[in-house]
């Protein structure tokens, strides 16, 4: 269960570390099954774990009852598995013309598979945090939440949503 609690606390069934404390009290630690399970620290755990990342093949169910089994069956929970990067994005019938997204507002929240903030070129733009259903609205420029507000060219085509090219606004 150590191990366990070392990939919800690090990241890592085989880290080094322990995890310590319970944000309450600063007890040594108590790992409770039902907290690693759901996150938290009500049920008797001295350190609050995180919720469970429900992307990956390993995703928990948390519900009753719980097991060390949720944990190690198939793949194994990965509690970094990838989560695709929210972004605001307009959903208005899309542009032909760049300039014209700058005005729109951003309707619906959507994910991309990139390392940055916001959406880049090549990056796939998903319906789903886990980045498991592609976007499947129409080929043009939308308006997207970034640092600076942008529009980017979202290319449909295969089953498949790819930003194929940015204009900042």
């Amino acid at each position: 269960m150590l191990g366990i609690a070392r990939e919800k606390d690090f990241d890592d069934y085989s880290s080094g570390s322990i995890p310590t404390g319970n944000p309450s009290t600063g007890d040594a630690v108590a790992i409770s099954l039902k907290d690693l399970s759901i996150g938290g620290y009500s049920h008797a755990s001295h350190v609050e774990f995180d919720t469970n990342n429900a992307c990956g093949s390993g995703a928990l169910d948390d519900d009753a009852p719980y097991g060390i089994g949720e944990f190690t069956s198939g793949s194994g929970y990965d509690h970094d598995a990838a989560v695709g990067v929210a972004i605001g994005l307009s959903v208005r019938s899309p542009h032909n013309k760049f300039g014209t997204v700058c005005t729109l507002a951003d309707d619906i929240d959507v994910y991309h598979d990139g390392s940055s903030t916001y959406a880049g070129s090549g990056d796939k733009i998903f319906t789903d945090t886990c980045a498991d259903t592609a976007y499947s609205g129409a080929s043009g420029w939308y308006k997207h939440t970034d640092p600076v507000g942008g529009g980017i060219y979202i290319t449909v085509s295969g089953g498949n949503a790819t930003v194929t090219s940015t204009y900042p606004c």
